[in-house]
């Protein structure tokens, strides 16, 4: 097979304001000096060369030392819009009866419904050995605020793994191998933002032109950005640790170390506002602070009065004067729970660090059953400071908002059709194993 170059960037536009960050190849990843600032100027039309007009936002720079826009030349990242403007904006009866298939079956619980071959299709894991057979390098850009850090995340595991001959699903060992042709970037920015010209014209350079830019001296290839604590941190494994520390829910809504007393918290269908609508367990300050690394699992015991049930939860950092940050989150729908133990991750003495649902059919639930789920929290890097607390806030959601949230696989899946008709009684139970 022939070998040739791809790039993957999970996000794929730039704002000139934005691009600050440096990479000194072995020196590690640090954040650059501000410069610039945009000037948004919103409803510019811009007219395709296929009829396709776009209502545009335009970013200009602006000095932030004179309060003026920039007089320096940027470089402009645009994305591949001309040769599918049309098929992608409409007007093109192929790609409307597409979507229009594609919605049908995905409501009617078809293909497109579940993990099978139209989302395996799509989404192909298995090509990453393919990939490193070939030599091929590939940086990957992702953000903790945007859908793709898991597929980034994954992403960096299955080419890295596929170097040492590793299963690609599986966590990666401590002290494994590393090749810095295979390297990730993970900034506190979501979708198209972060975006730094500078570092893609470094791998060019690196891999294309042979130059010494200092990527291929990295030992650790995995560049993230740690929130909470504000800096930047490099590693080589993913995830981070191989022993994963519990905390135990207390039926005094509270989180902690030890195990506490048992107990059981109703959790109602409905509107977070309303009575039993939510749940929220906080700890104690956390004197010393904590760094939160890797994927996070959220081990619930918990029955359903419906054949289903919906679990969505919010990991919080709460500082001293109550002001709360979301951390990461996930969610869980009760029909679609099963895990794939192939995909799942454990650490080291076997517990639970990421759960992998299977997604390939509904399995319902026994009304009143009291039943063990694995829920994933989204990967994080994540510092929390001395002094401040942890809070978990788990609810129910009616249909549609789920629209809005950032799922853990980052698809969505559709709900129990009885959900509407047989409002839910949930009840989770505390300090199980």
């Amino acid at each position: 097979m022939k070998k040739f170059f791809i790039l993957i960037a999970f996000c794929a536009q730039a704002i000139a304001g934005l691009a600050q960050t440096k990479y000194p190849g072995d020196k590690g990843w640090q954040p650059g000096p501000p410069a610039f600032g945009a000037e948004i100027e919103k409803d510019v039309r811009i007219p395709m060369e296929d009829g396709v007009v776009l209502d545009a936002k335009v970013a200009y720079p602006i000095s932030l030392a004179t309060g003026k826009r920039a007089e320096e030349t940027f470089p402009v990242l645009m994305m591949g819009y001309a040769p599918r403007a049309k098929a992608s904006m409409g007007g093109n009866e192929g790609a409307e009866k597409h979507f229009a298939d594609f919605d049908k079956a995905f409501w009617a619980g078809g293909d497109p419904a579940y993990d099978g071959t139209f989302w395996q299709d799509r989404i192909p894991l298995r090509w990453s050995r393919d990939i490193v057979e070939n030599d091929i390098p590939v940086l990957q850009w992702g953000g903790w605020q945007d859908l793709n850090e898991t597929g980034a995340v994954r992403g960096y595991v299955a080419f890295q793994n596929a170097v040492s001959g590793r299963p690609i699903d599986k966590p990666m060992q401590r002290g494994q191998k590393v090749s810095p042709r295979y390297q990730l970037i993970i900034g506190d920015w979501g979708h198209g933002l972060g975006m730094d010209i500078g570092v893609y014209l470094e791998w060019l350079d690196t891999w294309l032109k042979g130059k010494d830019t200092g990527l291929t001296n990295t030992a650790t290839p995995l560049h993230l950005y740690e929130a909470g604590s504000e800096r930047w941190v490099n590693l080589a494994a993913y995830p981070a640790v191989d022993t994963y520390t519990t905390w135990y829910l207390g039926s005094n809504e509270s989180i902690a170390r030890r195990m506490q007393d048992t107990g059981e918290s109703r959790l109602r269908w409905g509107k977070p506002e309303e009575k039993d609508g939510k749940l929220t367990f906080e700890s104690a300050a956390i004197t010393n602070g904590m760094t939160i690394a890797g994927p996070l699992s959220l081990q619930l015991y918990a029955k359903s009065s419906n054949t289903n049930m919906e679990i969505l939860a919010r990991l919080y950092d709460v500082a001293p004067d109550g002001t709360t940050t979301v951390i990461t989150k996930g969610a869980m729908l009760g029909s679609l729970s099963k895990l794939d133990r192939q995909a799942t991750w454990t650490d080291k003495n076997g517990k639970m660090a990421w759960p992998w649902p299977t997604l390939d059919k509904d399995v319902y639930l026994m009304p009143n059953e009291v039943q063990r789920f694995d829920m994933a929290l989204e990967p994080i890097q994540y510092g929390l400071r001395p002094g401040h607390k942890l809070c978990l806030g788990t609810e129910h959601a009616k249909f549609g908002r789920q629209k809005r949230e950032r799922f853990p696989i980052s698809r969505l899946r559709r709900p129990h059709r009885s959900a509407k008709e047989h409002p839910t009684r949930g009840y989770i139970y505390h300090s199980f194993r």
